[in-house]
């Protein structure tokens, strides 16, 4: 089917805006909780150049791409029990653009902060959900900041409503051409709107989608149990590691032998975490994973909010190796890939035994085939440097727990983010949890079965061997009398025997034995190594005999 202009300003959200706004309203209730924002999507850059910037051409170029993208000036109001968007025409009022005049970096970080984790900085009810927020360093007191100069930061920030991952790439080449060219190429009459994407979405046919999750849902029935229904506050904690060199060089041979993608084997890897850390118990573990729900062609250069949330639900069997989790992994993938456009408050629908929020674990991968697609070149000597997110307190938690895999495929490497919330977990237990998964990455590669990851911590093994080595020297090793010989020759006056009121020296007894054996040598026709059997009474002489 394709999708023709309706020309409306006005119409019902998306399903994907919906379940957004929802959950904003329900899981992060602000009255329940104060919170952060847990929507705000930032992209950072710092200008390199050797001349400077108009900061009224960087407006202009900003101007040019809301007026493109009609989503990032759409208010949404929910009425008459309905959240509709509406397209506000555009004006100077259509984005807030700022400049802040700092002096260093301690500076920067705090107002970035506060970028990431101000509730009031968007505003959906007037269509506010798109901002600049230019970081301007001072140079002297007749800088009036009419210009952007080297190291100056900018700061894109959008609610996640108007925006996913998807859309980063266009907007970013759409800032480029802007900014190169002082003008964005498109057909305003017959480009169709986000808005009208939305009306098409309920024309689609959902029947075999409906039927394939419902299917695929009906295991849940007895493990939903365990989601924790309490709403959040948003407030997280995240660790990122880097897998070293030669592992990233050993997963990307064993992708290319068997066939794998990243998104594949570290799905299959975040799935061994939460077995591990459920004590081996657990072995139905359900996961969300996002698909990017862009299939139709006329959406591929527009940007919006398409991506759905997918519940992956797994079985884990122990003794299978880990290749072997990789290829049901990448069965599940397959087999959900044709009915991943069923909208998530739609799933959930299909069985009565789950709630709207039941998938509170997320999975992700991104794969960045040339880090140079990022920046933004203007011309010679004059460019914008994204800043990766090591500036941003990565404070929010969106899910209970979050796991995203970042892979540069030019630098050969892979980073490895695992996010949680300070509402379930302290710090040092993330921290932890971060160090384990990072531990079981070394392993999954050389281990006969899943059962047999450890999640042991260095320290730990070590703490293991130390207690465990019981290992003691008692040198040359012989007969129990010749040992109690030598012992009489060095401390023959200490007290060997002590019974009731009787006692004897190591000398003493040693000197009793002696008589005894020579009793049986010489009257009683007894051998060297002959056995003797005793039955006397509790005393001394038992002892000595």
């Amino acid at each position: 089917m394709t999708y023709q202009t309706i020309k409306f300003h006005l119409g019902i959200a998306s399903f994907a805006q919906q379940r957004l706004w929802m959950d904003e309203q329900v899981r992060f209730d602000e009255s329940i909780h104060k919170r952060t924002a847990v929507y705000n999507e930032l992209l950072i850059y710092k200008l390199r150049s050797t001349r400077l910037l108009s900061l009224e051409w960087f407006r202009h170029a900003l101007e040019l791409i809301v007026a493109k993208h009609p989503i990032l000036r759409t208010a949404l109001v929910y009425e008459q029990d309905k959240l509709i968007q509406r397209i506000l025409p555009i004006s100077d009022a259509s984005f807030d653009f700022k400049v802040t005049f700092i002096e260093d970096e301690m500076q920067s970080k705090r107002v970035l902060a506060d970028e990431e984790t101000n509730v009031s900085l968007f505003n959906l009810g007037q269509g506010r959900v798109f901002r600049c927020h230019v970081l301007h360093y001072l140079s002297g007191r007749n800088d009036n900041g009419t210009n952007l100069k080297p190291n100056d930061i900018i700061v894109f920030n959008f609610h996640h409503i108007a925006i996913d991952r998807s859309s980063i790439p266009i907007f970013i080449n759409d800032l480029r051409q802007a900014l190169t060219l002082g003008n964005l190429y498109y057909d305003g009459k017959d480009n169709i709107s986000y808005l009208d994407y939305a009306q098409y979405e309920r024309l689609e046919d959902w029947s075999a989608a409906r039927q394939f999750w419902s299917s695929a849902l009906e295991s849940l029935k007895n493990s939903t149990h365990q989601q924790n229904p309490s709403i959040r506050t948003g407030r997280g904690y995240t660790v990122t590691f880097d897998l070293n060199h030669d592992l990233v060089i050993r997963i990307n041979q064993f992708m290319s032998q068997s066939y794998l993608t990243l998104f594949q084997v570290g799905l299959a890897a975040f799935f061994v975490l939460l077995f591990k850390l459920s004590n081996s118990e657990r072995l139905d573990v359900c996961i969300g994973i996002v698909a990017a729900n862009r299939s139709h062609y006329q959406l591929q250069n527009m940007i919006g909010f398409f991506a759905n949330t997918l519940p992956f639900c797994l079985r884990i069997d122990p003794y299978e190796s880990f290749i072997q989790l990789c290829y049901r992994v990448q069965q599940n993938w397959h087999d959900i890939l044709p009915h991943l456009h069923l909208p998530y408050q739609e799933m959930i629908k299909l069985n009565k035994n789950i709630g709207s929020s039941f998938v509170r674990t997320q999975f992700q991968a991104e794969t960045i085939i040339d880090s140079d697609e990022q920046i933004i070149k203007l011309n010679d000597g004059t460019a914008l440097d994204m800043i990766h997110r090591n500036l941003l307190t990565d404070n929010i938690a969106k899910f209970d727990m979050a796991c995203a895999l970042y892979e540069n495929r030019r630098k050969e490497t892979i980073s490895v983010s695992l996010n949680a919330s300070l509402d379930l977990y302290d710090e040092s237990t993330i921290t932890a949890m971060a160090s384990r998964f990072q531990g079981i990455f070394g392993q999954l590669l050389s281990i006969p079965s899943v059962c047999e990851v450890s999640l042991l911590l260095p320290h730990e093994l070590q703490l293991m061997h130390d207690l465990n080595d019981t290992f003691r020297d008692y040198g040359r090793l012989d007969c129990i009398h010749h040992q109690f010989a030598d012992q009489a020759m060095q401390h023959p006056q200490k007290l060997a025997l002590e019974l009731d009121q009787q006692s004897l020296t190591y000398c003493e007894l040693l000197y009793y034995v002696q008589l005894l054996s020579l009793y049986f040598l010489n009257n009683c026709g007894v051998s060297v190594g002959d056995i003797i059997c005793q039955c006397v009474d509790r005393s001394i002489s038992m002892v000595s005999g």
